[in-house]
């Protein structure tokens, strides 16, 4: 008799194993494809866009598009924290993070007077975010306000650092190439994870992370930056040579695999895999425009020293 309930534990084992392999090959095949599904339309879409704040010569396109990314992204985020046990005041979040990421709209030509918005903004949102707590102390209020700032200082800031770099005709231009080097190291590195990657670079922060994957995009963005101004030209203020490019490109696929990483730290510590649920396989907003957080102030920072 235990013999043959031994053998039944280990055939319903061996079941559970067999659904669960399914289970989880299934789903690396949606991933697949609805990445080469979705990723292909929206790079097509940012491209039509950027082409368009070309055309008009204005930037109001683009800001319009960074506002409401940065206030669905900050509104994820909000949700995360939630989840985690971390109460938000959501109009705060969502408002200042599209605002603050959107100042192009009021703003679109002068970066120093963006400047001083910016930190007038985060001046109040600060204030904002303390108006419900000028009462007796409760419980949990300190999580309470930082969940409600960390969004607009994580999302809103960071994304709307990206913007500094669309003033003049070359804006674009600037842009364009920073959002394509930044999906391309994110591509490139999922890509190479996906056929070759064996050695696990953080597995405690993110499991799917390889050295293989990270240097296969670090070279995709050196590859497409480069490539982008040896077809298209000079690109002013952040390379003017294929070889400025690259070391441009691997800048940006730098930032962009930190910028993963938070993102995927932030993830591990509110419990959930995703952002959100909005593109299966992939994730919400936030898993989309994650590396820009970090790739658009570190182009910024690279127009600032050598872009003159």
């Amino acid at each position: 008799d235990r013999g043959e309930h031994d053998c039944s534990a280990a055939r319903a084992s061996d079941g559970r194993h067999v659904v669960a392999g399914d289970t989880r090959a299934g789903e690396t095949r949606r991933e697949v494809w609805v990445r080469l599904t979705f990723s292909p339309v929206a790079f097509a879409a940012v491209l039509a866009l950027l082409a368009w704040h070309q055309r008009l010569g204005s930037s109001a396109p683009t800001d319009l598009v960074l506002a409401l990314l940065a206030g669905a992204a900050a509104h994820e985020v909000a949700q995360m924290l939630r989840r985690a046990g971390h109460q938000a005041v959501p109009v705060v979040t969502v408002a200042f993070s599209a605002a603050l990421a959107g100042l192009g709209l009021a703003i679109p030509d002068d970066p120093a007077g963006r400047g001083t918005a910016r930190a007038l903004l985060l001046a109040a949102a600060v204030l904002a975010a303390f108006l419900p707590h000028l009462r007796a102390a409760r419980e949990g209020d300190l999580e309470r306000l930082s969940a409600t700032l960390f969004p607009v200082v994580y999302v809103g800031f960071l994304l709307g650092l990206l913007r500094e770099l669309g003033d003049g005709p070359a804006g674009a231009g600037r842009i364009a190439l920073v959002v394509v080097a930044s999906k391309m190291s994110d591509a490139g590195g999922w890509l190479v994870w996906t056929t070759i990657g064996r050695h696990r670079m953080l597995p405690s922060v993110s499991p799917g992370k390889t050295w293989e994957g990270t240097l296969g995009g670090l070279a995709f963005a050196a590859a497409t930056a480069a490539g982008w101004v040896a077809l298209l030209g000079p690109v002013p203020g952040l390379a003017g040579t294929p070889a400025a490019a690259a070391a441009f490109g691997i800048v940006v696929g730098v930032a962009s695999l930190l910028a993963g990483l938070t993102n995927s730290a932030l993830k591990r510590r509110c419990g959930v895999k995703h952002a959100s649920p909005l593109l299966p396989g992939i994730g919400g907003v936030l898993d989309v425009v994650d590396s820009l957080l970090l790739a658009g102030p570190a182009a910024w920072a690279w127009s600032l020293a050598w872009g003159a």
